[in-house]
């Protein structure tokens, strides 16, 4: 229930979310349409997941919808490029703990990437991709990185036009460049699942992400952790979003 959603996310102080992609034929504008008239305050963002649309030939995303002004945006498409660190199904450059031929698996298309990036181009949309494993990063980059721009002049500048979501184990190239120094070059954002950090520490981690990671190298972001503030909600109180993304003790 949206509406319940809003009451928590705003007792948190949160007045901005994404919704990064529906696995139903859901139409935003109905949805969320509704949701404002009941008193919706969160700002929304939306993205298609290309799965649903892709094949809906007078699917297509607007200027309008995408202003940054309107309480509830369309943002662009989300593509799916590989599986998950927990299920062992996130596509690696090496084999899973205990393993030595399970890398996981990629999962949207090479045509998938072209005609979602065409779709993203013409539209002037982003194009957010899940790629949680060095494979499907370093595939992700490659069919994003050298394109020109394209992003709407609705947008503000310096938008990034590609988001890389849930980036777990960035690797390196044949010339050992880092995936996150490619992306920052080609003005691709990076964005980390915070709580994905946590399986560095085995007693915070889950039992299938702790046989699933590689220590220390599966986690470059490790060595700045410690710098990372923590704190403990008071006794009898609801823990906070940052509980989420802190370390336990």
């Amino acid at each position: 229930d949206l509406l319940a959603l809003d009451e928590i996310l705003v007792s948190q102080g949160i007045t901005a979310a994404s919704d990064m992609g529906e696995f139903t034929d859901a139409d935003y504008d109905s949805i969320f349409g509704l949701a404002l008239q009941k008193g919706l305050r969160v700002r929304m963002t939306c993205y298609y997941m290309w799965d649903s649309v892709k094949d809906k030939k007078d699917f297509t995303i607007r200027k309008e919808e995408m202003d940054p002004a309107r309480p509830y945006r369309l943002a662009g498409i989300k593509l799916i490029g590989d599986g998950s660190v927990s299920g062992r199904t996130a596509w690696c450059d090496r084999p899973y703990l205990g393993s030595d031929s399970e890398y996981g698996l990629p999962v949207a298309s090479e045509e998938d990437f072209e005609t979602a990036l065409a779709f993203c181009r013409r539209c002037g949309c982003q194009l957010s991709i899940h790629a949680m494993g060095a494979r499907a990063i370093d595939r992700a980059l490659l069919h994003t990185a050298g394109q020109k721009p394209w992003l709407s002049d609705i947008l503000p500048p310096g938008t990034p036009p590609v988001r890389i979501e849930h980036v777990a184990m960035p690797g390196l190239d044949a010339a050992g460049i880092p995936a996150s120094v490619r992306a920052k070059e080609a003005g691709i954002a990076f964005v980390t699942q915070p709580p994905k950090w946590k399986a560095i520490w085995p007693i915070s981690a889950s039992p299938a992400r702790r046989s699933a990671i590689r220590w220390p190298t599966g986690w470059p972001m490790a060595s700045a952790l410690p710098s990372v503030p923590m704190r403990r909600p008071p006794p009898g109180r609801r823990l906070p979003i940052l509980s989420s993304v802190s370390r336990e003790r």
